[in-house]
């Protein structure tokens, strides 16, 4: 072998060793947050305050060393991470009913640490007492720490900071809202945006609720509705406060692929405006909706129908109400 070759060789041979000497020899990166043993609708951990301050609660904690002995339905089990609570809806004999079975209406709550039982509480028969209540787990944020509960035609949420049950709420409307069938107020879905918790009932729309007082929830009525041409849907827009003076415009819309229960949230405004919330009630079911701006000459416009915020030129943005509808008559 010549001297040239064995270079070759041993330069070859450094560069294995090297490699290999610098390559992860675990995956301890993971190890932190390793929830394989955690249900796959625990608490999301994008919300998880040990994403922050590096210390989950979910490294000690395993929820499923606690045992649900009663009989409960797979969805309606949740462990809520940042307070280690594991809360479920079961039936037990309490709520049997003698003709229909297990009634599934016992909102159960144990400590994930250590077991122990923080608040059981019987719920109220919604309609049936084969109707069962189910979790929304989608309502938890780190923000407001509350998890809905889906009656049939009532509503319910755990604050979990507090250990309270909130409820019974059943969904208000600015309007009556006539039945079509024995279907018609079935809630169909919650969702929680900032302070706000939105719904949807079958047949008779959405509906929000202010949670900012999370132990005294306050009807947000819908600001405006529109008919959508030749179908029976429509768009309500609720014209929410963000802070003092500024709103935001949202439309809630169903998942109709997910079986109605979950929403898309239309946030029409780019970002938050200090508008004037209030709509003349003979435009509640236009196409489009003007608002004053507080502070500011120019205007503000929305599209009820492509649930977007419209981009006026500025010389028109600072006429009259009237003559900006005819614009966005134009142009649409």
């Amino acid at each position: 072998m010549n001297t040239l070759t064995k270079t070759l060789l041993i330069s070859t041979l450094c560069l294995i060793v090297l490699s290999c000497e610098t390559e992860p020899t675990n995956n301890n990166s993971n190890s932190a947050t390793d929830n394989t043993s955690i249900p796959d609708n625990s608490g999301s951990a994008a919300t998880d305050p040990a994403q922050v301050d590096g210390a989950s609660t979910q490294d000690s904690v395993n929820p499923q060393d606690c045992t649900i002995a009663e009989k409960h339905f797979d969805q309606n089990i949740f462990f809520a991470t940042d307070e280690a609570q594991l809360i479920s809806i079961v039936a037990n004999e309490s709520t049997k009913d003698p003709d229909l079975g297990d009634s599934h209406r016992v909102l159960k709550v144990l400590n994930a640490k250590d077991c122990n039982v923080l608040l059981e509480k019987t719920l109220p028969i919604n309609r049936s007492a084969d109707f069962p209540y189910y979790l929304a787990p989608n309502t938890y944020e780190f923000d407001n720490q509350i998890v809905g509960i889906q009656g049939f035609s009532s509503l319910h949420y755990y604050d979990v900071k507090a250990q309270q049950l909130i409820g019974p709420i059943i969904p208000q409307y600015q309007e009556e809202k006539e039945a079509v069938d024995a279907q018609s107020g079935m809630v169909k879905g919650l969702t929680v945006w900032k302070n706000y918790l939105l719904g949807h009932a079958l047949d008779f729309g959405n509906f929000a609720y202010d949670i900012s007082d999370v132990s005294n929830p306050k009807p947000v009525f819908s600001a405006a509705e529109h008919q959508i041409k030749n179908t029976s849907q429509s768009n309500t827009l609720f014209i929410l406060e963000t802070e003092e003076g500024v709103y935001q415009a949202i439309i809630p819309v169903q998942d109709l692929d997910a079986g109605g229960n979950t929403f898309d949230l239309y946030r029409l405004f780019k970002t938050p405006l200090p508008i004037n919330p209030k709509i003349a009630s003979n435009v509640k079911n236009n196409r489009f909706i003007v608002f004053n701006q507080n502070g500011n000459d120019a205007k503000v416009a929305v599209d009820m129908f492509s649930k977007k915020q419209v981009d006026l030129p500025d010389d028109i943005a600072k006429q009259n109400t009237g003559a900006i509808l005819e614009w966005l008559k134009a142009n649409s």
